[in-house]
C-alpha cells in the first residue's frame, strides 16, 4: 500500500497545474505563490478545523509489518512512498537498529497487517539533513492497521511506546 500524495491546502499560480511551466525557468520564481482561500482540492473547503504540522524535509518510508499465515516467520519490511524508492543506506540501518518484530508483537498482538507511515530524516537523506540531527531517523505521521487509520491521539500514543 503506498501513502497517497499530499498536496498543498492552497492552490498555487498557474505554473503549478501547467507541466510545460513547472520546468521553464521563467515561472520558477513564483512557484511559492500560493492562492490564499483557493483550495487545492474542493473537498478542502468542507473541512472546518484544520491540525497542522510541520514538514521534515526527508524521504518518505513504509514500515510494514505482517504475521505469518500457519507456520510461517513474521515479516517486517522497510520501502519507500513507492515499491521502486531507492533508500538511503544511512536511513535503512537506523530503522533496522530502531524496529524489530518482538516491537510490533508486543505493541499489535491482534493485528494481522501494521503499516508505519513516515519521514526518513537526518545526514545523507536530503541537503538539510543534517540540519535536524547527527544521525538518520524516523518521524511517525500515520498509521494503518488492518484495514483501519489510527486517529491521531493513537498514532502520537504508538510513537511514544517506540521511543519515536
Amino acid at each position: 500500500m503506498e501513502y497517497l500524495k499530499i498536496n498543498s491546502l492552497w492552490k498555487r499560480e498557474g505554473w503549478y497545474f501547467e507541466d510545460r511551466k513547472k520546468h521553464d525557468p521563467a515561472y520558477q520564481s513564483g512557484r511559492q505563490s500560493f492562492i490564499i482561500g483557493d483550495y487545492a482540492e474542493p473537498a478542502f473547503g468542507n473541512i472546518k478545523r484544520w491540525l497542522v504540522d510541520e514538514k521534515i524535509d526527508g524521504t518518505n518510508v513504509r514500515i510494514i509489518w505482517q504475521r505469518p499465515f500457519i507456520g510461517g516467520a513474521h515479516t517486517l519490511t522497510f520501502g519507500g512512498r513507492t515499491d521502486n524508492a531507492q533508500m538511503p543506506s544511512p536511513l535503512f540501518q537506523s530503522l533496522l537498529e530502531t524496529f524489530n518484530e518482538e516491537l510490533f508483537i508486543q505493541l499489535f498482538p491482534n493485528a494481522d497487517t501494521v503499516i508505519l507511515f513516515g519521514e526518513g530524516y537526518g545526514p545523507k537523506i536530503q541537503a538539510a539533513g543534517g540540519n535536524y540531527r547527527t544521525t538518520p531517523g524516523f518521524l511517525l505521521f500515520d498509521i494503518f492497521i488492518d484495514g483501519w487509520w489510527l486517529e491521531r491521539s493513537a498514532v502520537r500514543d504508538i510513537a511514544q511506546k517506540m521511543a519515536l
